[in-house]
Formats: structure tokens, C-alpha cells, sequence
């Protein structure tokens, strides 16, 4: 029963959350959210598909002939340790991608200041005592 309902909660809250990233990505087209959701929605799932197959493969007498399989027939690697090392590429290739996402979205957009009518930016305290650009008269630069 509990099992249920938890497995109910965790399928909510992750298609909450790749609702969430699919909306900032629509708003705001920032590419980082196009990584963001390759790595933790994608990945995961294309990730879960290929270790089956990976686990099928290694314990069938067909995926024998095929490498990296191949080293576990040929008594160079263990099941175990075959199954270990594809593991960790499956962690590598997540954490890749969601370094690369973040790196993405850490870069921002960079705000300039607003511009004036002659083309010069308006420093903070300039801004911060006008409330308009006319209302506050010819600004002298020292």
C-alpha cells in the first residue's frame, strides 16, 4: 500500500518538475533549460532503458560476441565488474550533463545599465533620483 503511494508521489512531483523546467524553457529560451531537462528527466529514463538491456545482454548467451561483453566470455572481466564500470558511465554521463546544464544556466544574462538619450549609461545613483530620464535634467559627468 505505502509503496504505492509513494511511487504515485515521486511520478507527481517529477512530472511537476519537468513541467516547471519545460515552461522556464518556453519563457525565458535560455538553452539551459534544454540541458537541465536532458539530464534529469531524459537521461534517467534512457539510462534505466539501456542498463535492462545491458543486464539482458550480460547474462544471455547472445550478447557473448558483443564488447564489451565480450571480456566477461573471454575471462578478462567478471560480470560484476563489467556491470560496475557501465554503472559508473551511466553516473559520468548524467553528472556531464547536468554540469553542463548548470554552467549553462549559471552564466546569466548580464543587465546593462539603461542608456540615456545621448547614448551614455546612467550610473546607480543617477538612476536611483530620477524618476523619469527628462525629469531630472542635463547630467553632468566630472
Amino acid at each position: 500500500m505505502f509503496q504505492l503511494i509513494f511511487l504515485s508521489l515521486g511520478a507527481v512531483l517529477y512530472v511537476g518538475a519537468a513541467v516547471m523546467v519545460v515552461r522556464l524553457c518556453l519563457r525565458t529560451r535560455d538553452a539551459g533549460f534544454v540541458w537541465l531537462g536532458v539530464a534529469f528527466f531524459a537521461w534517467p529514463s534512457l539510462s534505466a532503458l539501456l542498463q535492462r538491456g545491458e543486464r539482458t545482454l550480460a547474462f544471455s548467451r547472445h550478447g557473448a560476441s558483443i564488447f564489451p561483453f565480450s571480456l566477461v566470455t573471454d575471462g578478462q572481466m567478471t560480470e560484476g565488474s563489467l556491470l560496475s564500470y557501465l554503472l559508473a558511465l551511466h553516473y559520468l554521463i548524467g553528472a556531464g550533463l547536468a554540469f553542463v546544464a548548470i554552467l549553462l544556466l549559471s552564466k546569466g544574462r548580464v543587465h546593462e545599465p539603461p542608456m540615456m538619450a545621448d547614448k551614455t549609461a546612467v550610473s546607480d545613483t543617477e538612476q536611483s533620483s530620477c524618476s523619469t530620464p527628462t525629469s531630472c535634467g542635463p547630467v553632468t559627468r566630472s
